[in-house]
């Protein structure tokens, strides 16, 4: 925070503007303009729009200022992994819209106005409007947004233990009756995890460039949520805080039970581990 920048308006005024923080999981940032007479966009909810209705994104594509775009819905609540690789964004707006370089932070607005998304990403091999383009849903952004106004940054909450995400060939090895889940291979000794009760493997066993350790438990929901691999783990974990409980249901010794209240820790403590796929 404290950086400064310059904000251009429609009427081609200037004015100096302060970072007050940014959110990288989501690409978000709030910065801060002392004017009185602005008037913030009418904002609308990802919940009143569906698939094929007509979508409008504006921006500065290849630096051609206030530009319009038409497109529809393609999809809704899609999961797109963060730049980090270990985050998943939950509920992504799916469009059409032609998207370039330089509209990624602009609005997208649905067909009375209503801001229902910021852009956010492009899935483009060039990079151009070929692409499929994603927004952050509305609610996404005032969370967010909302999270740094308050605070100056957004922190997340995670589990402390040492995931692998449960495959054919890991369940066949360990024996086991399901293929998906996440397995918990190592938790962090005096951590929160195993405080609560959930429990690592024993068995040492090499695993690509890595060793896991079988026969722990294997998360198949969380709050209720079932957890088939990493991007429904990932994801769940989007809109959470540290300090949050969380009940874990696990498959241990062939059947599931719920390890209740388990506590999560900051994303940045360090004991967030996990063995890629």
């Amino acid at each position: 925070s404290g950086e400064s920048y310059k904000v251009r308006f429609l009427d081609g005024s200037e004015s100096e503007a302060s970072l007050i923080g940014r959110d990288p999981v989501s690409d978000l940032a709030v910065i801060k303009v002392d004017r009185s007479d602005l008037e913030a966009i009418a904002v609308g909810s990802v919940h009143s729009v569906s698939v094929g209705e007509n979508v409008y994104a504006i921006g500065h594509p290849y630096g051609f200022e206030w530009s319009l775009s038409r497109g529809i819905v393609s999809g809704l609540g899609r999961r797109i992994r963060g730049r980090d690789g270990n985050t998943v964004i939950p509920g992504m707006i799916q469009t059409d819209a032609l998207i370039n370089p330089g509209n990624s932070g602009g609005p997208l607005l649905s067909a009375d106005g209503r801001m229902i998304g910021i852009i956010s990403s492009i899935y483009s091999e060039s990079g151009g409007g070929e692409g499929i383009a994603f927004a952050i849903p509305a609610e996404t952004v005032l969370d967010v947004s909302g999270t740094i106004i308050s605070a100056g940054k957004v922190e997340r909450g995670w589990l402390d233990l040492l995931s692998v995400e449960l495959n054919p060939v890991i369940a066949e090895y360990a024996s086991l009756p399901i293929d998906k889940g996440i397995l918990i291979s190592e938790t962090v000794p005096g951590g929160k995890s195993a405080a609560a009760g959930l429990k690592g493997g024993s068995a040492a066993t090499q695993y690509g460039q890595s060793v896991i350790y079988i026969g722990g438990d294997v998360i198949t929901a969380l709050d209720g949520e079932r957890i088939e691999d990493y991007d429904d783990y990932f994801a769940f974990f989007f809109s959470s805080h540290p300090g949050d409980k969380v009940d874990v249901t696990v498959l241990r010794d062939g059947a599931e039970m719920t390890i209740e209240d388990v506590e999560l820790i900051k994303q940045d403590e360090g004991n967030i581990r996990w063995i890629a796929r």
